[in-house]
């Protein structure tokens, strides 16, 4: 257990390390905000590197320790489940930095090149993680092998429907549910001023967490569908994103409100949106379709 924690330590170091390393070298992209922010208490004390390096720590931390609750239930090899948590959080993390082409004005191609600085070491830590702390996949039974041999073809069409309609139920509940908090002003936006960037970035942050939900869905285990939405909401998704997002009131005054509001909104939608997933898209739902389909094959 010991080996095991100090193994989590030095690659959260190599993780922190290669983050603060990239963003060292797109410093010159980087655009938080159009006009000049009043720093944080925090940051005037520690300075602006030293919020930086301290979100940092905390961040790659806080993933890391949700990847080691969630581990050994999230589906593939070694390498394999590392990537795909990996690829979860940092696409998620990645698409969140464009925000600032709406809500700031920013550069879209500043934004991505600073986000590929937070993407890089999120898949790097993970598959890390992974491959020297995580569990092999554990063996199917035979016979589970032969069932998957069994109608391919239908196999693959059913999971291709399911994966389109978890991606249009994310995005479109997402799209909906930020436009009320845009409208009633919950929460900062872009969308009176940046109106078209604004409706793009909504609509691509609900596909990425629809596509986030499908590569890491498996690894809560709950037979209430409820409660598995609501686990992946909290857990997975809240957990990461309040991490991702609270660079911002850690650096600079007057976010901390918003980002509370902004991650509980969000969490919400995730939430929503995975339940209705888990009640329309199981596997009952698509019975008759594949009986159909089994009877048109004969």
């Amino acid at each position: 257990m010991k080996s095991k924690k100090w193994k989590y330590a030095v690659i959260i170091t190599i993780a922190v390390a290669l983050d603060i390393l990239l963003h060292v070298l797109t410093g010159g992209y980087s655009e938080t905000a159009p006009h000049a922010l009043e720093l944080s208490s925090l940051a005037e004390h520690v300075g602006e590197e030293g919020a930086a390096i301290l979100w940092a720590v905390l961040a790659f931390s806080g993933v890391a320790y949700v990847f080691h609750r969630f581990e050994g239930s999230i589906k593939g090899s070694k390498f394999t489940k590392g990537l795909r948590y990996g690829i979860a959080i940092g696409m998620m993390w990645l698409i969140a930095m464009l925000e600032g082409v709406a809500l700031f004005g920013n550069s879209l191609l500043n934004e991505f090149i600073v986000g590929l600085s937070d993407f890089i070491p999120v898949v790097v830590m993970s598959v890390l993680l992974s491959l020297f702390t995580g569990n092999n996949e554990s063996t199917r039974p035979a016979s589970s092998l032969v069932k998957r041999r069994k109608n391919p073809d239908m196999k693959k069409l059913a999971s291709q429907r399911k994966n389109l309609l978890t991606l249009i139920v994310f995005a479109t509940l997402f799209l909906v549910g930020r436009y009320v908090a845009y409208h009633t002003e919950l929460i900062m936006s872009g969308y009176r001023v940046n109106g078209l960037s604004t409706a793009v970035w909504t609509f691509f942050m609900g596909l990425t967490m629809g596509a986030a939900y499908l590569l890491l869905h498996h690894a809560v285990k709950d037979d209430l569908k409820i409660m598995k939405s609501v686990t992946f909401g909290i857990c997975i998704f809240g957990t990461t994103w309040l991490l991702f997002i609270c660079f911002m009131p850690l650096l600079f005054k007057g976010f901390l409100v918003d980002v509370l509001v902004r991650v509980a909104i969000d969490v919400t939608l995730v939430i929503i949106s995975a339940y209705c997933c888990e009640l329309l898209l199981s596997d009952s739902t698509f019975r008759k379709g594949r009986l159909k389909y089994e009877r048109e094959s004969v």
